[in-house]
């Protein structure tokens, strides 16, 4: 890294000062004892640089104002190890092969073994201007801010894919049932060397290059209005712009009741896909009435006792861009065209159609027939939270401070995403006939899909959109979040080189951001994914008393510091298992019988009566497959079953010598999580599968980190 600052004083009045700053992270890795080619690791790169030009003008005692320009640039990359390899190497078709605009080795993944291959390199240029004006004035008891600011940031995006993308194997076509998955059968081993993948997918994907603009205002006022009280009164104006592609190569939403363009005898098919255009460009509407009142209030009851309050409105930055459907297309591999039954297409030729070329806009609403895609909300707001908060802070004796805090946010117009083209609830009492295939109206007009064949199955025909399948509306700001917590913190301020603070969080976190099902037009809340109910933190520091005004040689044994933070804290929660009910019976295991390898009680009913993954024979029913065709219950998070978060401690030691009179040196041994005690993730949660509630031995946080330094000031 690398850094030039230059300060100049043009006036007593008026100070400028400059900074350049470039720094350059790379990072090669290993390839894991992979073939170099089919290996999942990668070199990677970040070059940042950015300069500024900052202004401070004096106009008066009380009236000071800052101008500043800042420029950062961000390039960011990931290049595969894969890249650059021809698939016809491993018997792939060349002629399928050639009609790829970037050769690349592909990725294998299969459930219980290790991925290999990759799905593709990122290359990324970011761009950000800013511009900021900030006037600060005392005027009597009042002390105001104000200014404005200005941003313009360009995001330049290449993703260069595999030129086979991705397939995945399961257990589907070597198990007992392929509509029941059982753990007694199936391998997707197996299933992978008899060449019929589960899934997979071939990305041609766009390069755009999207760029948006920031706008504030803003006025503060710090009034002291006597001696007791003091108010905080501001307000904020934010506008995000929606993002703009500089060749409007993104979707401006769905059209649900529009007559499709795609005519099929007997059908009246509706809906489609929308494009930015010239008069055009911006994917969702602008949200113009983002304004942000705070207030907070300090009022000294007593000597000894303050009372602190605030509330106050911010907005979230969302960044969202428009999806690049068209312009961007997948083809997708076909598994089956009987719901899983029988294989349609092998790994030996997975595409007989060939690759799908993005068309752009060319094909207005009839773009992507008999595939699926994600579109953006158009009139999706942007989120923000309330904030707010009440405590009560007291002096004691021995210099020590106490404080407890209420601290609560409601935050609205959070994004979620639903799929809408899915069957109803009333048609998926109609089970297994379902899956049975019919006379396909779409016959020989779908090439390359799971729909040109004789026969489709009748789900497809019975969607809201049959020429399509699935369809997610992405970005509806219709989401919300709850957080309370009581915050109690204790803080002895510095006596005898002695310091510490002990802060205790007793809190619950709340989200309503998903559907249990797509066919539920309720969102479900649950709790949320960092949800930690309890949080204590032990710090301080400690000037060791001996040797203290200790010269010559024995300054080595005197004037060291000691510094520690100690944190505890609960798990946090775990998801549940897909594609099962609850037994009703409580899934938590005691403590002292819970391990790594048996986290929670796993042991499931299969749909023919078995008992499965049961650590014991008398170990109760925790889960009951959920049959085919029925809505889920289960809540997506466990209430009650949490990851495994131990102690863990930070501790170092100080110790400063003078040299000379100009001349110090400062000695910092460090170590992060001294006791070497591991995080672990969440347990498996794929119900019937051999890891079910196992504990991957994969560390969450840091191992012991260990650090010397030694600085010299002069």
């Amino acid at each position: 890294q690398h850094v030039i600052r230059i300060d100049q004083m043009l006036t007593n009045n008026h100070k400028f000062f400059s900074r350049y700053v470039r720094g350059n992270r790379h990072e090669v890795n290993s390839d894991a004892n992979f073939p170099h080619d089919a290996s999942p690791w990668y070199t990677h790169w970040r070059i940042n640089q950015g300069i500024n030009f900052d202004l401070t003008s004096s106009f008066s005692p009380t009236a000071v104002l800052s101008s500043r320009y800042g420029f950062i640039r961000h390039q960011f990359a990931i290049a595969r190890y894969g890249d650059g390899f021809d698939p016809a190497k491993l018997g792939f078709p060349s002629a399928l092969v050639s009609q790829l605009p970037r050769k690349f080795f592909p990725q294998i993944a299969y459930t219980d073994y290790s991925t290999f291959g990759n799905t593709g390199s990122q290359y990324t240029f970011s761009d950000t201007h800013s511009w900021s004006e900030t006037l600060n004035k005392v005027w009597g008891s009042h002390s105001l801010k104000m200014g404005a600011e200005f941003r313009v940031m360009r995001n330049n995006w290449q993703n260069p894919t595999s030129s086979f993308g991705n397939f995945s194997f399961n257990k589907g076509y070597t198990q007992r049932d392929p509509l029941r998955g059982d753990a007694a059968s199936g391998n997707a081993f197996a299933s992978f060397l008899l060449g019929y993948p589960a899934s997979g997918n071939v990305p041609y994907n766009v390069a755009p290059a999207y760029q948006n603009r920031y706008y504030v205002l803003f006025l503060q006022d710090d009034w002291r209005v006597n001696r007791r009280l003091t108010l905080n009164l501001g307000l904020r104006w934010d506008y995000e712009s929606p993002q703009s592609e500089r060749y409007n190569q993104m979707n401006r939403g769905f059209d649900p009741n529009a007559d499709n363009p795609f005519k099929v005898p007997g059908l009246q098919l509706k809906g489609g896909l929308l494009f930015a255009d010239d008069n055009n460009r911006i994917p969702f509407k602008r949200d113009f009435n983002n304004f942000q009142p705070r207030v907070g209030v300090a009022y000294q009851l007593f000597s000894s006792a303050v009372l602190r309050g605030g509330y106050g409105i911010m907005y979230l930055p969302t960044f969202d861009h428009g999806q690049n459907n068209g312009f961007s297309v997948t083809t997708t591999y076909v598994s089956s065209v009987d719901g899983g039954i029988t294989p349609s297409n092998a790994l030996k030729n997975p595409y007989p159609a060939g690759i799908d070329v993005p068309p752009g806009r060319s094909q207005g609403l009839a773009t992507l027939v008999g595939r699926g895609f994600t579109f953006g909300y158009p009139d999706r707001s942007i989120p923000y939270v309330h904030q707010f908060s009440i405590g009560w802070q007291q002096r004691l004796p021995w210099r020590i401070v106490a404080e407890a805090t209420y601290v609560g946010s409601r935050s609205r117009s959070l994004q979620t995403s639903r799929s809408i083209n899915e069957v109803s609830a009333e048609q998926l009492k109609l089970g297994t006939a379902l899956n049975d295939l019919v006379a396909n109206p779409f016959q020989g007009l779908l090439p390359g899909t799971a729909f040109n064949g004789a026969t489709v199955v009748r789900s497809q025909l019975l969607r809201p959109f049959p020429q399509f399948t699935g369809i997610t509306r992405a970005y509806e700001t219709i989401g919300k979040s709850w957080y309370n917590a009581l915050q109690v913190q204790v803080e002895k301020r510095v006596t005898h080189g002695l310091h510490f603070l002990v802060s205790y969080t007793l809190a619950k976190s709340i989200e309503a951001i998903g559907y249990l099902n797509a066919q539920h037009s309720d969102l479900a809340k649950v709790l949320t994914s960092v949800d930690a109910p309890n949080r204590l933190i032990l710090s301080g520091s400690y000037d060791l008393p001996f040797l203290q005004k200790a010269t010559g040689f024995l300054q080595v044994f005197g004037g060291w510091k000691m510094n520690w933070i100690v944190s505890l804290q609960s798990g946090l929660p775990v998801g549940t298992p897909s594609g099962a009910y609850s037994s009703g019976i409580d899934p938590r295991i005691p403590n002292d019988q819970r391990t790594r390898d048996h986290w929670f009680n796993t042991c499931t009913l299969s749909l023919t009566g078995v008992r499965q993954n049961c650590a014991t024979a008398n170990e109760p029913v925790a889960f009951v497959v959920q049959p085919p065709f029925t809505l889920r219950t289960l809540s997506t998070r466990f209430p009650n079953v949490r990851t495994s978060r131990p102690p863990q401690v930070d501790f170092s030691l100080f110790k400063a010598f003078r040299l000379h009179e100009n001349l110090n040196l400062q000695l910092r041994a460090e170590a992060f999580n001294l006791t070497n005690t591991p995080w672990f993730g969440a347990p498996n949660t794929t119900l019937g599968g051999s890891a079910f509630g196992v504990v991957s031995p994969s560390q969450a946080n840091d191992p012991r980190n260990v650090q010397i330094a030694l600085k010299l000031v002069f």
